[in-house]
């Protein structure tokens, strides 16, 4: 019988801990979905093999793809103070890579194959014709990828703050995957999900990620990016989780190797190992021209003027 209380207790607690899990859970996602300043209005979606994808367009011209940075808190919103100067002349389109922002949030793994395959259907489907592409950060792997797997869609290629050599040798380590398995287990993987992405987290990561030491951030970046983690659910931690676990990742030296694009590198002066990131890229594709700016991870957030007018040079061929 004391057997049977003890089982009895101990199930009744583990009750009770997953309750309030549960409910803390409940109230940081509503907490994060409150101002709606990212859900709110008129959206449009491709409807993908594999969850519906959002997307924008602005502006008329040739055509110029925005790709947002490979992390399951950021979103289109990345673009936003800089598509004004870019619709000048083109036809703008950014996009949630799946997993991301507002689109679909499915409860699988998501892997760097998957986002190339989503990029190059949208292209097809959406888009319809050859079009530029700009990325940002780790982002940069999924461009050189979809571009090698097909170049007819493809015409100039801009990478802000290209993936390292360094990031894409990195060991997979133990801890890591088991991170990322306990991520995917309901409760627990949620409650580790809403901790991590707690507001001041976001804001930390922000903050030494992709600003400026020092540089004013807007609280409304925060606040979208706050938001973006959180839509569509307990499923946003699933993109976080393949991240973490590498599932994202992928050799793109070939495909560095093998376009014949036009290839522009832009690096950030206080991005750390930049200039050996831009050596190492123009090593393997003798053709790729660099530039450097300004600012840190994310330049373009920080001095979207200023950025706009050096994706125009590249876009125009201008050195």
């Amino acid at each position: 019988m004391r057997k049977n209380g003890k089982i009895i207790s101990l199930l009744t607690a583990l009750g009770s801990a997953a309750l309030v899990a549960h409910i803390f859970n409940r109230a940081a996602f509503l907490a994060a979905e409150s101002k709606r300043k990212l859900a709110g209005g008129n959206q449009s979606y491709y409807s993908w093999k594999f969850g519906s994808i959002y997307y924008s367009q602005k502006g008329e011209g040739s055509p110029l793809l925005l790709i947002h940075a490979m992390d399951s808190i950021v979103c289109d919103r990345e673009w936003r103070d800089m598509v004004q100067y870019l619709a000048r002349d083109h036809a703008v389109y950014t996009i949630d890579l799946p997993g991301c922002g507002r689109s679909e949030k499915k409860k699988t793994i998501y892997t760097n194959y998957m986002f190339v395959r989503a990029v190059n259907d949208f292209i097809t489907n959406v888009i319809g014709e050859k079009t530029d592409v700009v990325t940002s950060n780790l982002s940069s792997s999924i461009a050189l990828m979809a571009c090698r797997e097909s170049p007819q869609l493809y015409g100039k290629m801009i990478l802000i703050n290209p993936e390292s050599f360094k990031h894409m040798s990195r060991k997979h380590l133990p801890f890591e995957r088991m991170l990322s398995r306990i991520m995917m287990v309901p409760c627990i993987g949620t409650t580790i999900y809403t901790i991590g992405t707690l507001r001041p987290l976001i804001e930390f990561r922000i903050r030494h990620r992709y600003f400026e030491k020092d540089a004013p951030v807007g609280s409304d970046v925060i606040d979208d990016f706050y938001e973006a983690a959180h839509i569509g659910g307990f499923a946003a931690r699933f993109a976080y989780a393949s991240m973490i676990e590498h599932y994202t990742d992928v050799y793109f030296i070939n495909a560095l190797k093998d376009i014949k694009n036009p290839l522009y590198l832009i690096g950030g002066e206080n991005v750390r190992g930049i200039d050996y990131t831009l050596r190492g890229y123009r090593y393997f594709n003798k053709a790729a021209r660099i530039f450097k700016v300004k600012g840190s991870g994310m330049p373009h957030l920080e001095s979207p003027r200023d950025m706009a007018r050096v994706i125009r040079k590249c876009l125009d061929g201008e050195d």
